[in-house]
């Protein structure tokens, strides 16, 4: 968002648990306000379905008025309709670290905190389009 000189409204965060529910209560929520979004990036696919769920039933079309991006890219992302654009992170490579940390803790070979940054990847499905709407 800053890199696109985007303003970042606080108001357009919501915070909450990883479930389906959570996207689409949230979902119901900001639509029922004056604020009409292009577009909604999900912390994972779980949130993005349940923003997907809530965009149909109130009759608008994913991704024709409103596009969806979710995060995890798990099996769930290929298979909701549309299929959910997605960032992809290397799970596996995660947990093979945080094994590797956890186990140079138990044996004291580390005490201080260690930041390690992983690539991702977007993986691009149907859930997105260009934004049509000039405002």
């Amino acid at each position: 968002m800053k890199e696109a000189n985007l303003k970042i409204s606080p108001k357009l965060v919501a915070y909450g648990d990883f479930k389906l529910d959570f996207g689409y209560k949230k979902t119901i929520n900001l639509l029922n306000g004056n604020i009409k979004p292009t577009a909604f990036f999900a912390a994972n696919d779980l949130i993005a379905l349940g923003i997907i769920r809530a965009l149909k039933s109130v009759g608008l079309s994913v991704p024709s008025d409103i596009s969806v991006v979710g995060y995890d890219n798990t099996i769930l992302a290929e298979l909701t309709d549309p299929p959910l654009t997605t960032i992809n992170q290397p799970i596996r490579e995660m947990g093979y670290h945080a094994t590797e940390l956890l186990i140079k803790k138990l044996k004291g070979e580390r005490s201080t905190s260690e930041k390690i940054i992983f690539n991702t990847e977007l993986i691009i499905r149907k859930s997105t389009s260009v934004c049509n709407k000039q405002e």
